[in-house]
């Protein structure tokens, strides 16, 4: 019995320490790695702003050549998504929730049952080339995540120097090619094709509204 009443002592005091530790550990986590690149910001941007180039110098899709990816309704720029499922990857899925041509891109991504995460691109321009930026940053749910907190540099940091070595070899290629040129030219045209449409829909809005008000004037 007194063995009993040690061992239920020695493991409370072990529970009260995990926790106390977890609480005092950071509750959020920030990954960032940098590369400069010989090519212009928007040749390097185009390579991030269309989810169906990330299979050219995506990091896990180099660790996981079996994974499989399912793209959403569009491909370029806000609101582009797509998804994974993997063996060694497992299953996930990223979406870019702001892109601003040739400067930053911003996405969310959702690991199926381990967080998610927002990550972010900057794309500032370096004596002809560029110094791309990723960084992703998320929460640690109190207590167990907080104890990945401190590794997740040395987990992610690796993978996002891999990736752009990766992303630099291809925006590097493009630069050096029409196709890489043709792949900005239609992602702007694409993004001017989205504005246009918003400002004809905000004025086809204003003149139901100017003909309403003068309909109700008249009466």
């Amino acid at each position: 019995m007194k063995f009993l009443k040690v061992l239920g002592a020695a493991l409370a005091l072990i529970l009260v320490a995990f926790l106390g530790i977890a609480a005092l550990l950071p509750a959020e986590y920030t990954v960032t790695r940098s590369q400069r690149i010989e090519a212009p910001p928007a040749i390097v941007f185009a390579q991030v702003n269309d989810v169906k180039l990330w299979e050219g110098w995506s990091p896990w899709a180099a660790m996981d050549p079996s994974m499989q990816t399912t793209y959403g309704a569009t491909h370029i720029g806000q609101g582009a998504s797509y998804s994974w499922t993997g063996d060694k990857v497992g299953n996930g899925q990223l979406t870019i929730t702001s892109s601003s041509m040739a400067d930053r891109i911003e996405t969310h991504v959702t690991f199926d049952g381990q967080g998610e995460g927002n990550g972010e691109w900057t794309f500032v321009p370096d004596a002809g080339g560029t110094v791309a930026t990723w960084t992703m940053r998320g929460s640690l749910p109190w207590p167990t995540a907080r104890y990945i907190g401190p590794l997740m540099d040395r987990m992610l940091g690796p993978q996002f120097e891999d990736g752009l070595r990766r992303l630099q070899t291809q925006a590097e290629a493009d630069a050096k090619s029409l196709g890489g040129f043709g792949k900005v030219l239609g992602q702007g045209m694409q993004e001017l094709g989205k504005e246009l449409g918003k400002a004809l829909e905000e004025a086809g809005a204003d003149m139901n509204k100017a003909m309403q008000d003068a309909l109700n004037k008249a009466q």
